[in-house]
């Protein structure tokens, strides 16, 4: 049995699709998630690596979320940043096309970074945390994720896409044996996450957002290399 959820008799219970990660937390996405993911899909550094536009307006992203939540077949988490921990916080970064003045000015990414660099207060179990990325199964058995630029190269994808996969297995067992998830030829950090969590390189064909690069994980190779993670409200 998980520690994490017997260690104290007043702690709040563990949502059952929370999977905790020893920076983040993933939990199913909401409405109430449109302004951070407004803050996401707005910004022309994560959606060139999509086939979709940057949102410019908050509806926008409100009417693709409660699209998404009317598919049944679309399952995603979002990625929520935990307070710094004894490893010390995660200091945001401004990637090389990106623009430290739009960092500044948004107020999701300000509070992610205040958050990361606060001391752990005590929390109570309506307190939000700061929403940085989204990670799921767009369709069928891909994958797909989106992270703050800020937050990009500290290894925060891998070990979100790492937790969420037994996860995934789970929830395609019976229909589907391998997870499938595309990038850009020229999305070498996407690339290199992929496959540090195990993911094989199928096909890769063209070159710029008219390019593709198709990469592979087969349940067979994910149980061989599987190594513990701590899912909460798991016995």
């Amino acid at each position: 049995m998980d520690t994490a959820t017997t260690s104290s008799s007043t702690a709040a219970p563990q949502p059952v699709d929370e999977i905790r990660t020893r920076r983040m937390v993933l939990r199913p996405i909401r409405k109430d998630d449109a302004h951070d993911f407004f803050s996401l899909r707005s910004r022309p550094e994560v959606m060139y690596y999509t086939l979709s536009e940057p949102d410019t307006e908050l509806r926008q992203t409100e009417t693709w979320l409660a699209e998404r939540l009317a598919q049944p077949d679309y399952w995603s988490f979002a990625i929520e940043l935990l307070p710094s921990t004894d490893q010390g916080p995660i200091r945001a970064s401004v990637p090389s096309h990106g623009s430290q003045d739009s960092i500044n000015s948004d107020p999701a990414v300000v509070a992610a970074v205040a958050a990361a660099a606060a001391p752990s207060p005590p929390r109570s179990p309506t307190t939000k945390r700061p929403v940085i990325g989204i990670l799921g199964i767009p369709r069928q058995n891909q994958i797909g994720y989106l992270l703050q630029p800020a937050f990009w190269g500290h290894g925060l994808a891998t070990e979100a896409l790492r937790a969420f996969m037994p996860r995934f297995f789970a929830h395609v067992a019976g229909s589907y044996e391998h997870a499938v998830a595309f990038t850009l030829p020229g999305n070498g950090a996407s690339r290199k996450v992929l496959e540090k969590v195990g993911f094989r390189l199928v096909k890769e064909e063209g070159s710029g957002r008219d390019g593709n690069v198709e990469f592979h994980l087969e349940r067979k190779d994910w149980e061989e290399k599987e190594s513990p993670v701590m899912v909460m409200g798991d016995a």
